[in-house]
């Protein structure tokens, strides 16, 4: 992943989001299965395997965006949501729907994208980019522990608000 401009790395970020993520889930009730809880490194393979073998019904995958040399961070930033085959749309349609207005972050929208964990098959899957990490504003409220469970608050909203409407 990438690193911010005062170095914290989108790896620490993301997984303070999973984190406070996982501990609301099972507040509500909810098995989660975490492919790290530690910084160390799990292969995208390892992680659809993971998944696959504990029969998960959802999988998101939590990162931070980035943008390569010569884009301008002051115009490109915001949250968008991504999944591959169209029974993830509307996870991903709701997750979206429910960070911009809680972060308030510009909305880049959802997309179609053919990422290894948003494949799978076997759950319906997402993967959601909460900021940038190179936008100045993004970056200085994504390295705080405040915003980092205000981001999993709202993850976990849009989480609830699928599985609401699929009754």
């Amino acid at each position: 992943g990438s690193v911010g401009p005062t170095a914290v790395p989108e790896k620490s970020i993301n997984l303070a989001i999973a984190q406070n993520l996982r501990r609301i889930l099972e507040e509500n009730g909810a098995k989660v299965i975490m492919t790290r809880t530690s910084d160390k490194n799990v292969e995208l393979n390892d992680r659809v395997d993971l998944a696959i073998s504990n029969e998960a019904q959802v999988i998101i995958s939590i990162h931070n965006n980035a943008l390569p040399d010569g884009k301008n961070p002051y115009e490109e930033h915001g949250a968008s949501t991504y999944y591959y085959h169209s029974q993830s749309l509307p996870l991903a349609k709701s997750i979206q729907q429910s960070l911009v207005p809680t972060l308030g972050f510009k909305d880049l929208g959802t997309f179609n994208r053919s990422f290894v964990l948003t494949r799978p098959t076997e759950a319906v899957s997402v993967l959601v980019e909460v900021g940038f990490m190179i936008n100045p504003d993004e970056y200085n409220l994504l390295i705080t522990p405040e915003f980092q469970e205000r981001a999993a608050n709202s993850i976990f909203q849009g989480l609830e608000n699928f599985f609401l409407s699929q009754i």
